[in-house]
């Protein structure tokens, strides 16, 4: 192992460490004289730390001294840990009485530290006097950076003589969980640091007590040994993405010096240990689950009140009453900035809803809220209240039996707020914008708004707007998706719109092209749109679009025969043009080719194969099975082969080389992407997916599958019956039955049947 240099900075940080340490026992009892005679020499030693490391590069009898402060300094630190450990375990510390802190103290160093410290603090008295042989003069303290010495342990002698390891870290890109038989030397006694991906802990593990930092997090771990909870002196635990781990040790309440505990992508998780309301110090927990029992239940958080940052309550339908919501104290966790509160959807056992909603109203700094499978019919007032000024996003999901919204517009800051599978909402009225009815004569609704997110609102049919109202004023985005019933119109006047979405929406009277209310002039940022399932015969009409849009996506236009080259001139800014599923379409020419236009794509089943062959422009892009298969190419551009999938599949394990570009309709992509990962040695390399085209009757085969697995027979029978009825039905069948309809088409057809 190379030699390094001792660094007095960090030598001066350690003693001030220690010092501290000290502090607090003598704080209690100042009656330790040998303590005190630590204390005093500490004083002594540290105003020379710096000028000593300078003179070390020159003078090997300083660097000797150095080295052996250094071993003095681990002695002290490991005695005093230990003794602190040992008082605590012993009595509690109360600081309004330090009696029985004193008396544990005192009888810890008769029993068995007095020779140790003793042996202590003779060393350091003979280094104290070392140190005027040598010449060391005090020097200014000054507040420079450090770094902890380390050393990247190559071999297991260098292991074996890291007799004073204290931070044992894996930094390799990729944690592949380990075998600590293999590696004894992590579990050193005096380690403060750990943080490799151990498959198994052992119960030896509880041995180092003076550990504060442990990541397992990718670890391959099921269980957690019990001794870990006698780690008193563990401030953070770092679990995150084992997925394999079941449960956390039932006495996790004995750590109560845990600051930071990460359980975040630990999925199999079902619920919390008992009493976790013990661990005061917690400033970081990812989640929460709310058990079906008192000591594991939601009351347990009501003395948490020192959380920091995000934090994540599960379960909420095991909440029995109002009274057990109110003792979690929601409103004293000032230091939360994202709070998620979700419900199981299928799990829940009747209770008042609002009520519980209501008494878990969080403080009013937060900035983030999501609210998930609430089952309450209308939502608590607090909701509303404009005294959240803090809060910039709000995203409410799978409220079900919601038939009302909170009057949002008055939240000073909210820029984001989606609003997605409400089954019972028919009507957002005026007293979405404010409480009054919708009269805004103090300040404008929704000032702040940037992005907003209406999907899958299935009983949504009426959007009213307030007399008077110019629109959301920083709007950038807007997207509606699966509105089934929607009529009306959208706001006139959109002023900073920059994208917009509308997806499955047939109802919606101002569905483009046709935008009587809707004034595009006045959308002068929008640059994407993408448009869906619109029923006519040309497009666009001149001057039904904004000209400031750059892309352009249409899908599934059924009847669309040919594209209006007044309309598409009008688009001067237009750079990407695709059109997919417009299966009539008959018409392209050069005339609608815009000098600004950079790239087209036409769909496989578009029928243009010969006009576009006669076109030789290379921004032309087209689907596979519209090139000519006579030639092989189109124009020398584009060469291709058509290959059966099995023996594809036979081919690419054999010789991947032989493959540039594959295009597979349906669902083959899905088979190549999967052997894709095998050669690759990882799936999350080929993502793959099928939209709309999906085999629905496996996929909603699989919800009765899954919800018997969680004795939810009555359930499954429900869903099994209406896939059967849609089926037998025959107006809706996938193209796996032998039909045409999307798989949004089929599962919306389920749902009518339930």
């Amino acid at each position: 192992m190379a030699s390094k240099l001792e660094g007095g900075a960090y030598l001066s940080s350690f003693v001030d460490a220690i010092s501290n340490k000290l502090s607090s026992i003598l704080e209690d009892d100042s009656a330790l004289e040998l303590l005190e005679r630590l204390d005093e020499i500490l004083c002594d030693v540290e105003p020379v730390l710096d000028d000593a490391e300078l003179k070390q590069l020159s003078d090997k009898r300083v660097k000797k001294w150095l080295v052996d402060l250094q071993d003095a300094l681990y002695m002290a630190d490991d005695f005093l840990e230990e003794l602190s450990t040992k008082a605590a375990t012993a009595t509690p510390r109360d600081p309004g009485n330090s009696n029985d802190w004193s008396r544990a103290v005192d009888s810890i160093i008769e029993d068995s530290g007095v020779n140790v410290i003793e042996k202590i603090v003779s060393t350091l008295e003979s280094l104290v006097k070392r140190k005027d042989k040598l010449g060391l003069e005090k020097s200014v303290k000054l507040d420079t950076s450090w770094r902890l010495p380390s050393t990247s342990l190559v071999s297991s002698d260098a292991c074996k003589r890291a007799v004073h390891l204290r931070t044992a870290l894996d930094f390799s890109w990729y944690r592949q969980s380990i075998d600590v038989e293999s590696k004894p030397w992590l579990l050193q006694q005096q380690l403060r640091v750990l943080s490799f991906p151990i498959k198994s802990l052992p119960e030896s593990i509880g041995e180092l007590i003076y550990l504060r930092y442990l990541n397992l997090s990718k670890a391959w771990i099921v269980t957690l040994p019990e001794s870990i909870c006698k780690l008193y002196n563990l401030q953070t635990l770092i679990l995150g993405t084992c997925y394999e781990l079941e449960m956390l040790p039932s006495r996790m309440q004995d750590l109560v010096n845990l600051q930071h505990l990460d359980i975040r992508g630990v999925s199999r998780l079902k619920e919390m240990p008992k009493k976790m309301s013990k661990l005061k110090h917690l400033n970081f927990l990812s989640y929460y689950i709310i058990g079906k029992h008192e000591e594991n239940g939601i009351r347990e958080l009501g003395t948490l009140d020192n959380l920091h940052g995000s934090f994540h309550i599960l379960n909420l339908e095991n909440v029995k009453n109002s009274d057990e919501a109110l003792e979690a104290k929601m409103g004293n966790k000032k230091h939360l900035n994202t709070l998620k509160l979700q419900w199981f959807p299928l799990g829940y056992i009747y209770t008042d809803h609002v009520k519980i909603l209501e008494e878990l109203q969080p403080h009013e700094n937060l900035k983030e809220l999501s609210i998930e499978g609430y089952h309450g019919e209308t939502f608590p007032g607090w909701l509303s209240l404009s005294r959240y000024s803090n809060m910039t996003k709000l995203s409410l999901n799978d409220c079900e039996n919601c038939c009302e919204l909170p009057w949002l517009g008055q939240l000073p800051s909210l820029q984001h707020l989606k609003l997605s599978n409400f089954y019972s909402l028919v009507e957002i009225g005026l007293e979405f914008y404010n409480k009054n009815d919708g009269s805004f004569r103090q300040e404008t609704p929704f000032k702040s708004l940037e992005t907003l997110k209406f999907h899958k609102m299935f009983s949504w049919e009426e959007w009213h707007f307030p007399d008077g109202y110019d629109g959301f004023p920083k709007l950038r985005s807007l997207s509606m998706r699966y509105c089934l019933k929607l009529r009306g119109s959208l706001p006139a006047q959109l002023l900073a719109l920059e994208e917009l979405a509308i997806v499955e929406c047939s109802k919606l009277v101002c569905s483009l092209p046709r935008a009587p209310k809707l004034i595009w002039h006045h959308t002068r940022r929008l640059t994407r749109l993408y448009l869906c399932e619109f029923d006519v015969k040309s497009f666009p009409r001149g001057g039904c679009l904004p000209a400031s849009l750059e892309s352009l996506r249409l899908w599934d236009f059924p009847n669309l025969e040919t594209l209006d080259c007044k309309g598409l001139h009008y688009l001067s800014s237009l750079k990407y043009l695709a059109i997919t599923y417009s299966e009539k379409l008959q018409n392209i020419t050069e005339e609608h080719l815009l000098v600004s236009i950079k790239e087209i794509y036409i769909g496989e089943e578009c029928p243009l194969k010969s006009k576009l062959e006669e076109m030789e422009d290379p921004r032309i892009q087209l689907g596979c099975y519209e090139l000519d298969s006579s030639n092989g190419a189109v124009n020398g551009m584009i060469k291709y082969e058509e290959v059966v999938i099995d023996n594809c599949c036979m081919m690419f394990v054999k010789n991947p080389a032989l493959f540039d570009v594959l295009v597979m309709p349906n669902l083959y992509g899905d088979n190549i992407s999967d052997l894709c990962a095998g050669l690759v040695g990882g799936s999350g390399l080929t993502p793959s997916c099928n939209i709309e085209f999906g085999k629905s009757n496996c996929f909603t085969a699989e919800w009765c599958s899954m919800l018997r697995h969680l004795n939810l027979h009555d359930k499954a029978d429900l869903i099994q019956n209406a896939i059967l009825n849609t089926i037998a039905e025959g107006k809706y069948q996938t193209a796996d039955l032998g039909g045409k309809a999307k798989t949004i088409e089929f599962t919306n057809a389920i749902i009518d049947h339930l």
